[in-house]
């Protein structure tokens, strides 16, 4: 249960919020092109954010994969590493190929997991032309190295991100395990994030 929560703009870059994910205590909030990180300040303001980048950011919220001390995601251009201080792009040879493979359509839907025991991270993503999810792309974080490869089972998806939350004043909320929620309402009210802060018993 949440005890104390808030909700702020992030109104120094334009557009919607379109992902976010807890990272080191704080909370990574992304636009298209743009990236914010959170930390807890407590009352009065509760939660500060900070712009981290004004250029990269995502428009696929299931691309935030979750590495414990920071973020991997795919930006506007390449794959990226958010430590909470600044997005590096991750030396990628396969960036080309994955641009002109992934259906331009479908990058929105693009679903990333952490497979701890190997130490990798995979993207699923529909590619050639399809709009099912039908191929993959992988970085080993122990080797530096980059693979991909075909699934050999169509993944299907909704048309829309799944909510997961219920309705709010500005209509339905993307909201994660942290408590976490990007409202999904007007236009004018897609810059509100609101943030519950857990302590522990």
């Amino acid at each position: 249960m949440a005890t104390l929560g808030a909700t702020g703009f992030l109104n120094q870059t334009q557009g919607s919020i379109t992902a976010a994910a807890p990272l080191r205590g704080g909370v990574v909030a992304t636009k298209m092109n743009s990236l914010y990180f959170g930390t807890f300040q407590g009352p009065p303001f509760v939660w500060s954010f900070v712009l981290a980048s004004g250029q990269i950011g995502t428009q696929a919220p299931l691309s935030l994969v979750q590495l414990g001390d920071s973020v991997a995601f795919l930006g506007p251009d390449d794959f990226y590493l958010f430590d909470g201080y600044s997005p590096r792009g991750i030396p990628n040879n396969l960036r080309r190929w994955f641009f002109d493979t992934a259906t331009p359509s479908q990058i929105s839907f693009i679903q990333g997991r952490f497979d701890q025991q190997r130490d990798c991270v995979f993207w699923h993503f529909a590619g050639n032309g399809s709009t099912s999810i039908n191929m993959w792309i992988a970085w080993s974080r122990r080797t530096e190295r980059w693979t991909s490869g075909t699934l050999p089972v169509l993944m299907v998806y909704p048309t829309a991100i799944p909510q997961s939350a219920p309705v709010t004043d500005h209509g339905p909320a993307y909201v994660d395990q942290t408590g976490v929620s990007g409202a999904a309402g007007p236009q004018h009210d897609r810059d509100a994030l609101h943030v519950g802060y857990w302590r522990g018993r």
